[in-house]
């Protein structure tokens, strides 16, 4: 879905205006479905980040 040029903004003075803002500390955001969102919990899996990693240099190898 593509939004207008104009909302690019909307998400920074979301959070940058959210009463509970002091709190995210990093944490992912969304307003439309729930203010502070949690990651899935594989990616925060160092395995899976590691063969991303390798998948990703394999990509791009030759460029």
């Amino acid at each position: 879905v593509l939004y207008d040029v104009s909302y690019g903004v909307l998400m920074q003075l979301y959070v940058g205006t959210f009463p509970d803002a002091v709190n995210l500390r990093g944490k992912p955001s969304s307003p439309v479905f729930d203010p502070i969102s949690n990651a899935r919990t594989d990616t925060q899996d160092p395995q899976l980040g590691k063969e991303l990693w390798a998948w990703l240099e394999d990509q791009v190898e030759g460029l």
